[in-house]
């Protein structure tokens, strides 16, 4: 009956970077609630606390679903709550097709920013361009928190390797907060028929 579940990992070199170690990896596979797995070696925040939660945004409803979480985490820790949408560049640029997405998007986004604001979360929409996990690798810094959703394909017992999720909670130096809407919703349903 717990919200969240936080753990410490040991991490590891470049070499050992995609095994987080067994335990860990095991709870964030087939946790039906969110995950804060926190490397033994993260550095402490340079202010003594997280100054912005990063929520890396899609376009998609899944990405989107952690929002209530991010909204009521940034209060707690009374920091910035910015989104971030990293888009792909062509040798062109943006396509048409992106571009309408991007459009959709950012329409989206700028009306929920307004909306936390007008109850006091300070939000922004940021946009970078470039690979996903990379831009938003680089965008974070020591005194931030990243919030991100994760598919967990094939129930709850299968982690999708080589998505964005994935290589942001190997690789990111500051704590990532994993949390997965379909378990999310499984639990509730469950809850809600017994």
């Amino acid at each position: 009956n717990c919200d969240l579940i936080l753990m410490t990992t040991r991490g590891g070199s470049k070499v050992q970077r995609w095994v987080m170690g067994g335990v860990t990896e095991q709870v964030l596979r087939m946790s039906p609630i969110p995950v804060l797995p926190v490397r033994s070696q993260t550095a402490l925040p340079k202010q003594g606390h997280v100054r912005r939660v990063i929520v890396p945004v899609d376009g998609s409803k899944l990405a989107e679903a952690v929002v209530p979480w991010a909204r009521d985490l940034s209060r707690f820790l009374k920091a910035r709550l910015v989104f971030l949408h990293v888009y792909p560049m062509g040798p062109a640029g943006l396509s048409g097709r992106n571009e309408d997405n991007y459009e959709s998007l950012s329409k989206r986004m700028v009306r929920l920013v307004e909306s936390l604001r007008e109850v006091g979360v300070k939000a922004v929409f940021k946009l970078q361009r470039g690979d996903a996990a990379d831009r938003i690798l680089k965008f974070a810094d020591r005194d931030d928190l990243i919030v991100t959703t994760t598919h967990g394909f094939g129930g709850f017992k299968r982690w999708v390797f080589g998505s964005v999720a994935e290589k942001l909670i190997h690789e990111a130096p500051i704590p990532v907060l994993v949390y997965k809407t379909p378990a999310q919703a499984k639990v509730k349903a469950l809850v809600e028929a017994s």
